[in-house]
């Protein structure tokens, strides 16, 4: 069988005692090309990932915010989930007045608006534990934006060691989080973050990833 990540290969093994080979999935990144619009005087930290999922931690990332504010007044957060849920209502009930106003939540984007969205945003954030892959990493390189992660599941297979295009902090450290995202900042003012991130984003695109899947069938036939 194959598996979207040498972490999820080495989580088979272990909870299922099932061999399996890493192919991670496609993405077609031509979706995500255009004009990068991020807006640096007020720079927007997008977050794609469902609040409803425990191990997606969009909680840590509300709570992330107004340490953020505190450098960068202008900054904004837009949540982009596949839907609402009750658990983003209690982890927004938890930030002042002036916080939630620099706060926007916008369910069910369509895929082209959601490329959009990528390219307006400074940063996108996926703060997940335990993550197979991180298919919105990839997504939001592809539109030229740099990525912070949690150092978890696959996401340090993605961005570990290629700081030209994110940064990752450790796993439920609110000021860590906080920290990655003004440094995130910081890569979307340098001018070839852009061109980086696409670049990175390349290597899963389906020109690259569907022969290596072939290969894993013809193994398998």
């Amino acid at each position: 069988m194959h598996a979207l990540s040498d972490y999820a290969v080495s989580t088979v093994r272990e909870e299922l005692g099932i061999a399996a080979v890493a192919v991670p999935p496609g993405v077609r990144t031509e979706q995500y090309a255009g004009t990068k619009t991020a807006d640096v005087t007020e720079p927007i930290v997008l977050c794609t990932a469902s609040p409803g999922d425990v191990r997606k931690r969009v909680d840590l990332l509300v709570r992330a915010f107004p340490i953020v504010l505190r450098s960068v007044p202008g900054a904004r957060l837009v949540l982009a989930p596949p839907s609402g849920s009750a658990r983003l209502d209690e982890a927004l009930g938890g930030l002042d007045a002036a916080a939630l106003a620099r706060v926007e939540v916008r369910p069910n984007v369509a895929i082209d608006d959601l490329a959009a969205l990528y390219r307006e945003a400074a940063v996108s954030v996926l703060p997940s534990i335990e993550e197979a892959f991180g298919l919105v990493i990839v997504e939001s390189l592809a539109a030229g934006t740099p990525v912070v992660g949690a150092a978890s599941g696959a996401i340090p297979e993605i961005l570990g060691g290629h700081e030209a295009v994110g940064r990752l902090f450790a796993p439920d450290d609110v000021d860590a989080l906080a920290g990655a995202i003004l440094e995130g900042f910081e890569l979307a003012e340098d001018r070839g973050t852009v061109a980086a991130c696409r670049e990175h984003a390349r290597r899963w695109d389906w020109s690259v990833v569907g022969p290596q899947l072939e290969r894993v069938y013809a193994d398998i036939a």
